[in-house]
């Protein structure tokens, strides 16, 4: 009996995984750098050493599409830097207050102020394709 409850919990729980893609469009292509990929649940939002998960592009920076499999289905917000000065996380100048570097975030969010959760927050239900476009200082 308890091996069968365990199968079928095992089922249901990874029925529950889905692929999410995020095309990432904007990109200047003179900039060095690297792009950051931070997928946050709400728990950890913009708490950069503790992202759900994180990816880094190196290469290729002109087209750039991410794959991330397995991912639980539930609420989710996506920031993207553009790292130009690769100290992995996005820079910020003080005068005017503002970013240095490339940035974008999921639902086309454009904060201007300290980015808030519920703006950038999207529901994952299945397989999904979450765009996102980099907008940078002027």
């Amino acid at each position: 009996m308890k091996l069968s409850s365990f199968i079928i919990a095992g089922l249901v729980s990874s029925s529950f995984a889905a692929e999410l893609v995020i095309p990432i469009s904007g990109i200047e292509p003179k900039q060095d750098g690297k792009l950051l990929v931070f997928l946050y649940k709400e728990s950890n939002w913009m708490k950069l050493k503790e992202p759900t998960k994180t990816v880094e592009v190196t290469e290729n920076l002109r087209s750039v599409s991410i794959k991330l499999a397995s991912i639980p289905e539930g609420e989710y917000a996506i920031q993207v830097v553009h790292d130009r000065d690769l100290n992995g996380k996005l820079t910020m100048k003080w005068t005017p207050p503002g970013p240095t570097e490339g940035y974008g975030f999921t639902a086309g969010y454009k904060p201007s102020a300290i980015p808030k959760y519920a703006p950038a927050k999207f529901s994952l239900g299945g397989n999904s394709s979450m765009p996102i476009v980099l907008i940078y200082p002027k």
